[in-house]
């Protein structure tokens, strides 16, 4: 049965900036219809005249089963929906639709999927507190109807494609956003306090603060012009450009540090208030959304509606550390478990180099291997005994590895390992490196050729897992395909590529041991990027790092010979 809320919203009150729990607790939530579809009939009414017992008991389907399982659960509590009504479960065609690598919203969804389009006017008209003689009218109806119908359509041909495994992470991905994190709330007050102080002391620091926003772009460049220096290309939130450009004049005029510091603290000021915003009176637990899915192009999960557990600050702002607030609840604790160079181990694995792996199984580290097969060093520990070497392989280890390029190789190498090189050395470095490194470098080649000769077709690259990813509508002249059908055209070579094959192949790794972890009845809490972080009862035997390192460990069968390795930390606090 496709299930599909229509509830209102405005410029102020929306998902995105809420989240699925806040947005149904707000006293401003309004579901006012739902659509309900089997496939050949449907049913269009308010959510209070749907007979609901008529389809408890089955399987439910949503184009965003997060937000309408939130909404159905809050209409639970509300009295509107009895308490005893559940499906036997609930899917998520736009979980489906992303692992088809189709557009994730539903229109899109349909359009690629289904051939169907949807005309998404009247949605956008009932925004707004105003619009509410529009939410019952036919028109609506007709609208709701539709979306349903789609959402069907969507899961009855294409359902079969979407493997058990992949919809349980589905399933597991909306679980842990609704179950959440619990949050030391106290601490989280005193930073949102400490903040304004700063904040405030900050602004007085602007020259312009008294009479403009202090991130005005106009007021900004009038401040350059006026102290000589060009303004900054970007004032976005998260613009590396602006930070170059604070870096350059920021020892010579004092307001361009201040202006960084009160953008990095209205940033640090900004995810708290999200956090404290998504907080569950029930439990005080903080509910979060994670995209299953959410990087198409690979199956990683991403971030979404407004709070990205995927993007937290790793070092502290002024004192305030985002992550030592999301804590265990009490009588509990953190296991957090975290691949140690998954995407070396897996690009050496892909490129069938087993004197290396072997070397690691031994317990060498990644680079260390690198180091002495490719580099000529010969001493016992690298990292102690030549720590410049150690970085300079870590770097050529994660930045050359996918086919970067000396210029680019000059920013890999200070951001990774700290090195200066000139771009004559950079350009030494890269021609060693593929030169010695030929199993990579022939992969790369491997990877292209089979790209291009899709040429005006796709290309299904197939990982060792058996899913496989898509290249639509190639171009081998200009090595252009897209991603997502329908979506933009994208520049691709050979380590791009293999980049690609890496990152999906360890996403497949972590999912697998995701999956066993939870069979083995382990509870996961949070999920970034290569990281499970798991919240266990403390002081008991059960809640062994040992034991979920070793479940993390074993390789699916798929990727047998491939060694890998996992650091655990026990703490009272997230941290990395």
């Amino acid at each position: 049965m496709a299930v599909d809320f229509e509830t209102e919203y405005s410029a102020a009150y929306t998902v995105r900036k809420l989240g699925h729990h806040a947005y149904c607790a707000d006293p401003r939530f309004n579901a006012y219809l739902v659509a309900v579809c089997d496939g050949s009939t449907s049913s269009v009414c308010h959510p209070k005249d749907f007979d609901w017992r008529s389809i408890s008991g089955k399987l439910w389907i949503s184009h965003n089963a997060g937000f309408d399982r939130a909404v159905f659960r809050r209409l639970q509590e509300l009295g509107i929906i009895s308490a005893d009504v559940n499906p036997s479960r609930w899917l998520c065609t736009a979980s489906l639709a992303a692992y088809l690598q189709a557009p994730r919203d539903l229109a899109g969804a349909a359009r690629e999927l289904v051939g169907l389009r949807l005309d998404k006017t009247v949605c956008k008209r009932a925004k707004g507190q105003d619009s509410r003689p529009l939410m019952l009218s036919d028109e609506m109806v007709a609208y709701a109807r539709a979306d349903a119908g789609a959402c069907h359509s969507i899961w009855r041909n294409h359902a079969h494609r979407w493997p058990e495994a992949e919809r349980r992470l589905s399933e597991l991905t909306m679980e842990m956003g609704d179950n959440g994190l619990a949050i030391n709330l106290p601490a989280l007050e005193d930073a949102l306090t400490l903040l304004d102080g700063l904040l405030a002391a900050t602004l007085q620091e602007i020259p312009w603060a008294k009479t403009h926003a202090p991130t005005s772009p106009l007021a900004l460049a009038a401040g350059c012009k006026e102290a000589g220096i060009p303004a900054p290309p970007s004032t976005a939130k998260t613009s590396a450009e602006f930070d170059v450009w604070a870096a350059e004049y920021g020892e010579r005029f004092p307001w361009v540090r201040t202006m960084q510091k009160y953008r990095r603290l209205n940033r640090t000021k900004a995810v708290l208030e999200a956090m404290r915003t998504r907080i569950k009176l029930q439990d005080g637990r903080l509910a979060y959304e994670l995209l299953y899915f959410g990087a198409t192009q690979t199956g990683r999960w991403s971030g979404s509606n407004g709070w990205n557990a995927q993007n937290l600050n790793r070092a502290d702002c002024e004192g305030v550390d985002i992550r030592s607030l999301i804590v265990p609840a009490p009588g509990r604790q953190f296991i957090i478990a975290d691949y140690s160079q998954i995407e070396a181990r897996v690009t050496l694995f892909l490129a069938g180099d087993a004197e290396a792996l072997e070397a690691i199984r031994a317990g060498q580290s990644v680079y260390q291997v690198h180091a002495a097969k490719t580099m000529g060093w010969r001493g016992k520990d690298l990292k102690k005994e030549d720590p410049k070497t150690y970085f300079l392989a870590k770097s050529r280890v994660l930045g050359l590895g996918f086919g970067c390029g000396p210029a680019r190789f000059v920013q890999v190498a200070k951001v990774l390992g700290g090195i200066d090189l000139d771009l004559a050395e950079s350009e030494r470095v890269v021609r060693e490196y593929r030169e010695s490194n030929p199993l990579i470098v022939r992969l790369w080649r491997t990877l292209e050729s089979d790209f291009r000769a899709h040429d005006g077709g796709t290309y299904f690259m197939y990982l060792p897992s058996g899913r496989y990813l898509r290249y639509f509508d190639l171009d081998a002249k200009t090595m252009t395909c897209t991603t997502i059908r329908g979506g933009r055209r994208e520049k691709i070579f050979g380590g791009r590529l293999l980049e690609n094959k890496v990152q999906a192949t360890a996403r497949d790794i972590m999912a697998a041991a995701w999956l066993r972890l939870h069979a083995a009845g382990y509870r996961v809490v949070l999920s970034v990027h290569d990281e499970l972080v798991v919240e266990a009862q403390a002081n008991c035997p059960f809640a062994d790092p040992h034991a979920v390192a070793w479940i993390m460990c074993q390789p699916p069968p798929w990727a047998s010979g491939l060694p890998l390795s996992v650091e655990t930390t026990e703490a009272q606090e997230y941290c990395k």
